[in-house]
């Protein structure tokens, strides 16, 4: 899965800049579901209150709600392209990597640059 973040507003050709990210993406379940719920509802007000509604309505809009799911996007490689700090059509490549501690918890979370790559005309 691929995931792209930049300034809507930019105009092609002037000093663009953004990230690109490669990764997976699964469906949170349990705990993780619960914590990716609580995230978003402080993050989105309305969405809190209909999840918390009593009435008619907001119980079917919580039910409708219910029936979405969340996912937990893990990059495993992201491009950085900033033409005013790189160049034009200048991209950093790097990994990402994961580091964990003996009993498999996530110690850390770092990149490491895996290569350039430049776009030519």
């Amino acid at each position: 899965m691929a995931m792209t973040v930049f300034d809507s507003t930019q105009t092609w050709g002037g000093q663009d800049r953004g990230l690109q990210f490669f990764g997976t993406c699964r469906r949170t379940l349990g705990a993780r579901a619960m914590e990716a719920e609580r995230v978003y509802a402080k993050r989105f007000r309305p969405y809190a209150t209909w999840m918390q509604g009593t009435g008619q309505v907001e119980r079917r809009q919580a039910a409708q709600l219910r029936s979405y799911a969340f996912f937990r996007f893990a990059p495993s490689k992201v491009k950085v392209f900033d033409e005013q700090e790189l160049g034009a059509g200048v991209f950093v490549v790097a990994s990402v990597r994961r580091d964990r501690d003996a009993r498999g918890s996530r110690k850390a979370v770092s990149l490491r640059w895996q290569s350039t790559e430049v776009l030519l005309p």
